[in-house]
């Protein structure tokens, strides 16, 4: 196995972008119609579609953040009626990452960083509560990036693949060092892949002459982490 860092290659970003519209674009496609046609977090089937959608399709692991429940589809209900009682919160926090455009910035990605971390804080509470010691200590980091992902598709999502291949990508210090230390309320996985992500952005733009695409990059990450691996 190579343990070697791979620098930005072009080539490998434009297969995995390829790859990526042949074999993903139209389901993502649909999720972001979904999200954009239903932002709110009052009306049941809207909620319950969403977190059946992203939190199973990109295997967030959601339902295991939570006590078995021998019911079909219980934990995922539970998850449902917490947001639905949540609604407030959660839409001020998806209204708020609606106004982050791209091309991003150490700013924009300060400001999801921080979204993330209210969202991620107040699943937390819904963990937390009623749970075994041994539940307290899971968090939803990455389901909460990939829901806010598909409804502001700027937002970088964050995953222990996306993350190896971001630790496997060689890195500018100085891009690096841009975001600096993480900000009071952020999720410290998080704000760690963010910082590596920043890097892999501005290379990219550098490489292509253009803002990169979120998720391209996404699965650019991912086919940096299977080269090592080979």
């Amino acid at each position: 196995m190579s343990r070697e860092a791979l620098g930005f290659s072009r080539v490998l970003y434009e297969e995995a972008a390829r790859d990526y519209r042949r074999r993903v674009k139209l389901s993502d496609d649909m999720l972001y119609r979904l999200c954009r046609q239903h932002p709110s977090h009052r009306d049941p089937a809207a909620v319950h579609a969403k977190l059946s959608l992203i939190g199973r399709s990109y295997m967030t692991r959601l339902e295991t953040l939570l006590e078995s429940n021998d019911a079909q589809s219980g934990n995922l209900n539970r998850w449902s009626e917490f947001l639905l009682r949540n609604a407030r919160a959660i839409d001020s926090i998806l209204a708020e990452a609606g106004t982050i455009r791209g091309p991003l910035t150490p700013e924009a990605l300060t400001d999801v960083a921080r979204l993330h971390g209210r969202l991620v804080r107040l699943l937390k509470s819904r963990i937390m509560r009623n749970s075994r010691p041994h539940m307290r200590e899971k968090t939803p980091t990455s389901f909460v990036s990939k829901y806010l992902h598909f409804h502001n598709p700027v937002v970088p999502i964050y995953d222990s693949w996306a993350s190896a291949g971001a630790r496997n990508h060689r890195l500018l210090r100085s891009a690096l060092d841009t975001l600096g230390e993480a900000p009071q309320g952020v999720d410290a996985d998080y704000w760690r892949f963010l910082r590596m992500f920043w890097c892999v952005y501005q290379q990219a733009g550098a490489a292509l002459g253009q803002t990169p695409s979120v998720r391209h990059l996404d699965r650019y990450l991912l086919a940096v982490r299977a080269q090592v691996l080979v």
